[in-house]
């Protein structure tokens, strides 16, 4: 049985870069990718300690992280913790979390919240880049330091969210919604058609045709086509065309690429 496993869900780096913070202070730790593990569909995995690292999307979990911890299956004893990765918005990850878990008579024993930037730039304000990006980030590293020793120590701590049914009814909405994300995406001429768009997306709504990417209307709003082009060439309508683009600057695009 492994030590120590840690599934992460991220397009931006964040939560990528939480995960391997966290793994590196726990030390004999394996960190997943669970949109690899997702469509290769391993779901069967035996640890000592469990970990799910991830954004917040309209207050919940990412659809596939969802769809992923509703398919795993896992050993009865595991010390479970939650890590997510906010650009400011407050979640009700814990109970979804705990929610998926409950058939397997399983829970979250420990969790915790991490502000770091924030890569929605559909709506909202200009995301930070440079030395204002890294600031935040680097901002963390205590706090992550502390969780990870909460996790040694085995804690358990009370994750009770609050406004709960009203972020339920928001992310509903959100989800709802999914058929019209991508609808006012579009390029501009620098383009090259390099692909990285669409192997960075997690639903493989995608295409790479002749003049470059086309999106198949299954997009879960997570930006990473966006903020990851080479060249800034994928704009939602003409609301981005200005804004920067945010990756977290300890990531490497290929790092974030589907494997």
């Amino acid at each position: 049985m492994k030590k120590n496993l840690i599934f992460y869900f991220s397009t931006s780096g964040n939560s990528l870069y939480t995960a391997k913070e966290i793994a590196k202070h726990l030390k004999d730790a394996e960190i997943i990718s669970i949109v690899d593990a997702f469509y290769k569909k391993e779901f069967k995995y035996e640890a000592e300690t469990i970990g799910f690292v991830y954004p917040i999307y309209a207050s919940g979990l990412p659809p596939m992280v969802s769809e992923f911890i509703s398919k795993l299956q896992l050993n009865k004893d595991s010390y479970i913790f939650a890590a997510e990765c906010t650009g400011g918005g407050k979640g009700i990850t814990f109970s979804m979390i705990n929610k998926l878990l409950y058939p397997k008579n399983l829970s979250l024993s420990n969790g915790e919240k991490f502000l770091l930037n924030s890569n929605y730039i559909r709506m909202g304000r200009n995301p930070k880049v440079g030395e204002d990006a890294k600031k935040v980030i680097d901002s963390n590293k205590f706090k992550i330091e502390n969780f990870t020793l909460s996790i040694l120590n085995r804690e358990s701590k009370d994750l009770k969210e609050k406004h709960t049914k009203i972020n339920l009814l928001l992310y509903k909405l959100w989800k709802d919604g999914f058929k019209n994300k991508d609808k006012n995406f579009n390029i501009n001429e620098f383009c090259t058609a390099c692909g990285i768009c669409a192997k960075i997306c997690p639903n493989k709504n995608i295409e790479i045709v002749d003049e470059g990417p086309k999106w198949k209307g299954n997009c879960c709003d997570c930006m990473g086509c966006v903020n990851n082009c080479p060249h800034k060439c994928i704009n939602i309508g003409n609301k981005t065309k200005k804004k920067n683009r945010y990756k977290n600057q300890y990531i490497l695009t290929s790092e974030l690429l589907r494997k």
